[in-house]
């Protein structure tokens, strides 16, 4: 009974989505940038967190499709001894959008590369693979002024003295960026 009635209510949601055109804020051409402020929590390292500042850049290749290239540099840890000394991260992806009129959610996947100082593997500094999945959105505010909002997986897993560590990380955050047509 419920199947039957959410089947046609998610049919008529994804033929809305479908229909919406990208406004002049978005679509093929398009450049972003934008600075953001993100938290993070490890997932398989209890009781550690990080923050970082990180800087982005997308372009549309299509009305619906872009790419996203993205640095984040590790701040710190509210705690008073975290798990990294240094933890920067660099990820790239392809991302698919929808144009909600100002709004634009958009989720996408990509490989990366952290540059990882963890305390607890040594004092070297170790490059780790990343794998990330994302959500997000972008919301409009003038012509060329934005906000963004986005959550991510980051799968990784770092070498070092003692076995392998897993330092794959929720990671959510806001900032506000610029655009170009």
């Amino acid at each position: 009974m419920v199947r039957a009635a959410l089947l046609p209510a998610i049919a008529l949601l994804a033929t809305g989505l479908r229909a919406q055109e990208p406004g002049p804020w978005a679509g093929k051409g398009t450049v972003r940038a934008a600075l953001t402020f993100s938290t993070g929590h490890l997932l398989r390292q209890r009781g550690f967190d990080s923050s970082y500042l990180s800087g982005r850049l997308e372009v549309f290749l299509e009305d619906r499709v872009s790419l996203r290239g993205e640095g984040l540099r590790y701040t710190g840890s509210a705690w008073r001894d975290g798990l990294f000394e240094q933890n920067n991260l660099i990820t790239a992806g392809a991302f698919w959008n929808w144009h909600l009129g100002r709004l634009n959610p958009a989720i996408g996947v990509g490989p990366g590369l952290a540059l990882t100082r963890a305390l607890l593997a040594g004092d070297a500094l170790r490059p780790a693979p990343v794998a990330q999945a994302c959500a997000g959105v972008t919301y409009t505010l003038w012509d060329h002024f934005h906000g963004v909002a986005d959550a991510r997986y980051l799968r990784a897993e770092l070498q070092g003295p003692g076995g392998p560590y897993d330092i794959s990380e929720f990671i959510w955050g806001a900032g506000l960026g610029l655009h170009i047509r």
